[in-house]
């Protein structure tokens, strides 16, 4: 394992120890998914150096911590810009699934963006990332099917910490 990814394996460590316990669905805190998101986030090479927007949907705590983000790095590209809703956005480079929207997944084909979901069961159903919680510790999954759809182009450390599914 490489030195990256041990770090990372160790940073969902101690963000585990640090964030609320278990939720519902073996789903991760909001504060626990807004931590890895950030993290994972430099592993999308769709991103590359430029300015970055992230779009939630249905999961507005979520939304308000990654708010808190803004200006942070993911690499090399910088969060710009948190909006949320119920609803799809205009432009945007990531979408936060919180909600199973039927049509988030069509959109994030569509449009070439990145999808993501802290509800482990909508991986199976679209979503390219999720992250979830498995035997008490955080767990991120992978849809490389559905990465493909949207067009994403993963660091291949992704796969050293991500558990594949779909």
């Amino acid at each position: 394992m490489t030195r990256k990814a041990i770090s990372f394996v160790f940073a969902l460590t101690a963000l585990t120890l640090t964030f609320s316990p278990l939720y519902a669905n073996n789903q991760a805190s909001p504060q626990l998914q807004a931590a890895i998101i950030i993290k994972l986030l430099p592993l999308y090479n769709n991103l590359g150096n430029k300015e970055f927007r992230i779009h939630v949907v249905g999961a507005p705590e979520l939304a308000k911590l990654l708010e808190a983000k803004i200006g942070s790095m993911a690499g090399k590209a910088k969060l710009i810009s948190v909006t949320s809703g119920d609803t799809l956005p205009g432009e945007v480079d990531v979408v936060y699934l919180g909600k199973n929207l039927s049509e988030g997944t069509q959109f994030t084909q569509k449009n070439h963006v990145l999808s993501i979901t802290g509800n482990p069961d909508m991986i199976s159903k679209g979503v390219s990332l999720g992250i979830g919680i498995e035997n008490s510790k955080p767990r991120v999954y992978l849809n490389l099917k559905a990465s493909k759809a949207e067009g994403v182009d993963w660091d291949p450390q992704i796969l050293k910490v991500a558990k594949m599914v779909g």
